[in-house]
């Protein structure tokens, strides 16, 4: 009876241990002055295509002062390192290899690589991953489509 007893404790204790690992914070001390993504598919038939996100904090925000490092964003199927480019402004890129790829339409029915993305997200939504004073965080956020203009090579 007491092996029955221990099993079951240690399946509980390692269910619910896991099923924390990625909880999203309500509120965050992140916040940006604008997050949006463009599509971008290669030049060359069957290339490489998928999204670039760009996250802009807003001023009042102080990544050193705070001890918040962005680590990266999960998207659609998919995730990537968050890369600064200038003071607060961060981009990543998710790609779908050899799909194509040129509306969003396409992107839902390409056969691409899944990234296991540990969230459920809606149409637009993205979880920024970051640590704040050593601790990991997830918080979700909704990204605007930035149309670009398709110029023909």
């Amino acid at each position: 009876m007491s092996k029955i007893n221990l099993l079951s404790f240690i399946s509980l204790f390692i269910f619910f241990g896991c099923a924390n690992t990625y909880k999203l914070e309500k509120k965050s001390s992140l916040s940006f002055k604008e997050s949006y993504y463009t599509l971008f598919s290669s030049a060359v038939k069957d290339g490489d295509s998928g999204y670039n996100i760009y996250l802009v904090l807003n001023d009042s925000i102080n990544l050193e002062e705070d001890e918040i490092n962005l680590k990266g964003v999960y998207f659609k199927d998919g995730y990537s390192d968050l890369k600064k480019q200038e003071n607060n402004l961060y981009q990543a890129f998710i790609t779908v290899k050899g799909s194509g790829i040129t509306s969003e339409k396409d992107y839902s029915t390409a056969k691409k690589e899944k990234n296991k993305v540990p969230f459920s997200l809606k149409e637009n939504e993205a979880v920024i991953s970051y640590k704040e004073k050593g601790k990991q965080r997830y918080f979700k956020i909704v990204l605007k489509n930035k149309k670009t203009i398709d110029i023909p090579m």
